[in-house]
């Protein structure tokens, strides 16, 4: 049984709404030695054949940003620099505007077909149209909305941007800093219950956070 993420749902193609358009969909596959899963197959959206008239852009660090952060652990009395993956950082994010992918009915698994039912929506080309919800990788969208919903959820919890250096975050009260690249994150704390606290707060909002403190994993 796979476990399910809401992330999209099966359609006709007269369900389409009028005016929008289908893109295609293609599988991703890839072997990644360092993973715990060296394995890995994704379902990914031509995402570049849709229109998206809104801002797609995120802010990240850079090499800059990450040597000055990596010189104010060595030079901060008592601080420590911690790494974090959040896995699957950018997926699964609600969206307001849906958008539509039509897939090859026989690359879809067979538990899914009998789950959903999707043998009764193969238009004549053998497609199946979806309706995806939530972000997925392709979707010029994914990145921002993953972006603003983080930011929404670290406040809570009073980690907040720095006004001047992008992808450069701070805690208001606690000796916490910290730079983002997509989904991993260096940071800089003086504690190991400050990076506890941070840990908490990413888990919040994100799938599955692994994180790296003085070689001992969290």
């Amino acid at each position: 049984d796979t476990k399910g993420t809401n992330c999209m749902k099966f359609i006709q193609q007269n369900q389409v709404p009028k005016g929008r358009k289908a893109t295609h969909a293609q599988l991703a596959v890839d072997h990644r030695p360092g993973k715990s899963d060296p394995n890995g197959t994704r379902l990914t959206v031509a995402g570049n054949l849709l229109s998206f008239e809104g801002d797609s852009c995120t802010e990240t660090t850079d090499s800059m940003s990450i040597k000055m952060s990596l010189n104010s652990v060595l030079s901060t009395k008592g601080a420590k620099f911690m790494t974090v993956d959040t896995k699957n950082f950018c997926l699964g994010t609600p969206m307001d505007v849906h958008e539509h992918v039509k897939i090859k009915h026989d690359l879809t698994p067979q538990e899914t077909k009998n789950k959903c039912n999707s043998q009764e929506k193969v238009t004549n080309d053998g497609c199946v149209c979806v309706e995806t919800q939530k972000g997925m990788c392709g979707l010029k969208q994914a990145g921002v909305l993953a972006n603003d919903q983080l930011e929404k959820s670290l406040k809570q919890d009073g980690h907040v941007k720095t006004k001047f250096t992008p992808g450069s975050w701070k805690h208001k009260t606690r000796p916490t800093m910290f730079n983002s690249c997509v989904d991993d994150f260096g940071v800089q704390c003086v504690g190991r219950e400050h990076a506890e606290h941070l840990i908490t707060a990413l888990k919040k909002c994100c799938e599955d956070v692994t994180a790296d403190w003085k070689g001992e994993k969290f």
